[in-house]
């Protein structure tokens, strides 16, 4: 058994984020306008990953989706609801994505650590909203234990009965102890876990597609506190916590 990023297959009994929306529900048309999804071709056959606009240029999705973007093929599907009917409010080409410098995409299956990158969009993205980041749309979000609040992870990954949905699923999330995301039986390799930059969350099994969004709510607003990163041991998934990296995506995206 090994620990696996949540794009890619486990063994029987590690389910990975990137692939399952475990016990999750069909949103409401309208309900996440700030979700992307990248795809080759525009179409469910292509998909890659989520994420989410942060402005009218710029997404954010974990580094480890960028190991498999086409800067000539993939799409970025702004506010996708359904592959099948599309209903999309607009799909733009990539200009270049920027994964946290210390990213190792030589080990991007299993680390876990650093995984966040921006995605440059080639032209200002039309209709969509853009996602309460938090620690970068300001610092009024959740309290960072995350205790008692409500999560919720989303994703067009396949359903517990192995089906495919074509349209956006969203699942319960809620907080777990960092331990479950740290503590492993002899034999297993580290989970490279740190508190500071992860979240340790789950629902039963999985959920949420890779890179995709953790939303929890603060004062009136919805904030994006994480990204699908990696399942680890069930139920245990790891989430890539965007507070931590506030001030490299404001200064990156400035800059660029």
């Amino acid at each position: 058994m090994m620990l696996v990023s949540s794009s890619t297959l486990a063994q029987s009994d590690i389910k990975p984020s990137g692939k399952h929306i475990i016990n999750g529900t069909p949103a409401s048309p309208g309900e996440f306008p700030q979700f992307v999804a990248f795809s080759d071709g525009g179409d469910y056959k292509g998909h890659i990953c989520g994420g989410v606009l942060i402005t009218p240029r710029w997404a954010l999705t974990a580094a480890h989706c960028t190991t498999r973007f086409d800067i000539h093929k993939t799409k970025v599907m702004v506010a996708l609801e359904s592959y099948s009917p599309l209903v999309v409010k607009d799909q733009v080409s990539i200009e270049k994505f920027i994964p946290e410098p210390r990213f190792d995409i030589s080990n991007a299956k299993i680390s876990g650590m650093y995984d966040i990158a921006l995605v440059k969009l080639s032209r200002d993205a039309k209709g969509g909203q853009l996602a309460n980041i938090d620690g970068v749309t300001d610092n009024n979000g959740p309290d960072p234990s995350l205790k008692d609040i409500p999560l919720t992870a989303i994703g067009f990954g396949l359903t517990e009965n192995n089906d495919r949905p074509y349209i956006l699923y969203k699942v319960q999330e809620s907080v777990y102890p960092d331990e479950d995301c740290i503590n492993v039986p002899p034999g297993y390799p580290k989970t490279n876990y740190n508190p500071a930059m992860n979240i340790c969350a789950g629902y039963g099994v999985a959920g949420g597609d890779s890179g995709g969004p953790l939303f929890a709510e603060a004062n009136g607003k919805k904030y994006v506190v994480g990204l699908v990163s990696r399942s680890l041991i069930k139920p245990a998934e790891e989430f890539t916590r965007v507070r931590y990296y506030a001030n490299w995506l404001k200064e990156t995206m400035e800059k660029e």
